[in-house]
């Protein structure tokens, strides 16, 4: 029997049905009414991400998320976080430390994705290499084909980036 969702339901338990009864704390001593209490919930914490897709001859370079923590072992566009709104200087820089040299083109692109304790403030750029970039990027980056798009586990909203990216 499933005691708390069909008998020791909150606001309205059923206590003249149940089999615990004799043995229930919150019957002795009347509190039915006070439980179970409802845990507040905590608010997501907003999080400024600053996302760079960078093509170069039909490939987009992509980063394999590390194997522990959020979307863990799932593949995004490279990005920045942030506590607080940032400039697309801090992406630029991001790229620069990769040994890429970058411009921004165009006006970016919000999107918004909230996890149960996060919150996604997202901005997205459309990045030209202004040169070669290195044959040899930081472990967890590739260049991946449009091709392979389709069957790549994206982390979360990067899935909706691969789409815009594709379409344009």
């Amino acid at each position: 029997m499933e005691l708390g969702a069909l008998i020791c339901i909150p606001k309205s338990p059923r206590c003249d049905n149940c089999p615990w009864q004799s043995g229930c704390l919150a019957f002795i001593f009347g509190q039915t009414d006070n439980l179970p209490k409802k845990r507040t919930k905590t608010a997501s914490k907003p999080i400024w991400v600053l996302v760079g897709m960078i093509e170069l001859e039909g490939r987009a370079l992509v980063r394999l998320r590390p194997e522990k923590g959020l979307l863990a072992g799932m593949w995004e566009f490279p990005s920045v976080e942030s506590d607080q709104p940032s400039s697309k200087e801090a992406l630029i820089r991001h790229f620069q430390d990769m040994g890429i040299s970058v411009g921004v083109e165009g006006e970016p692109r919000e999107l918004r994705h909230i996890f149960s304790h996060r919150d996604w403030h997202m901005t997205i750029y459309r990045c030209i290499s202004q040169e070669k970039p290195p044959r040899e990027l930081p472990r967890g980056n590739c260049w991946l084909a449009r091709e392979q798009w389709e069957s790549v586990n994206w982390a979360g909203p990067h899935r909706t980036l691969a789409k815009w990216l594709s379409q344009s």
